[in-house]
């Protein structure tokens, strides 16, 4: 045989077998799979670091200021803005992170917050186009 005809000959027995294995008796509809859980959320990671690097500075800023009161000046406002961002983010945990703007309710990116603009113009009211 040559190379022509075995080619010509496999490639005629590929598309049978191709259109022979999509045609099925069963007309039974595939199952659906279960609803899945729903997914946790992906900032906790992330809120859970940023927690533990906060208590760490906070730990930090308070040893130097039992260290070298003096510095309370300097080392006071820092401290208090470390300690209101780890309340921040101990309070982000409750409640879930809203969607960026631009993204609507739902959060897809393809889903419009307000309905799509009218291509054609509307009629005016006195009838003229």
């Amino acid at each position: 045989m040559d190379r022509r005809g075995f080619l010509a000959r496999g490639s005629v027995a590929l598309a049978l077998g191709l259109v022979a294995s999509g045609c099925t008796d069963d007309a039974a509809p595939a199952p659906t799979p279960a609803p899945t859980q729903p997914l946790a959320d992906p900032d906790a990671a992330v809120r859970a670091a940023v927690a533990a690097d906060e208590a760490e500075l906070i730990a930090a800023y308070r040893a130097a200021l039992a260290a070298a009161p003096a510095l309370a000046p300097e080392l006071g406002p820092l401290l208090a803005h470390h300690e209101a961002h780890l309340a921040r983010i101990a309070g982000d945990a409750a409640t879930p992170t809203p969607p960026p703007p631009g993204l609507g309710a739902t959060g897809d990116p393809f889903a419009s917050a307000s309905p799509a603009p009218d291509a054609s113009p509307a009629p005016d009211a006195s009838g003229s186009a």
